[in-house]
């Protein structure tokens, strides 16, 4: 199993978060509602294969500049 914790803004409701991993093959669990990063919720997505969280992370971060 492969894992990965992401804040998502609080603006994106948990369904949708749900829907979005989904598409990816990815199971999602909230963590924290209130997180660490100014609020926003904290996700741990895992799936089967490292592909599908690496996509699923890719299109979280995609048109993203790197600071």
């Amino acid at each position: 199993m492969y894992y990965k914790e992401l804040d998502i803004s609080h603006e994106v409701n948990q369904t949708s978060v749900k829907a979005f991993a989904q598409r990816y093959n990815c199971d999602c669990t909230l963590l924290q509602e209130y997180g660490p990063a100014g609020g926003n919720s904290l996700y741990l997505f895992s799936a089967q294969n490292k592909t599908d969280v690496d996509n699923l992370v890719s299109n979280i971060y995609k048109g993203r500049d790197n600071d």
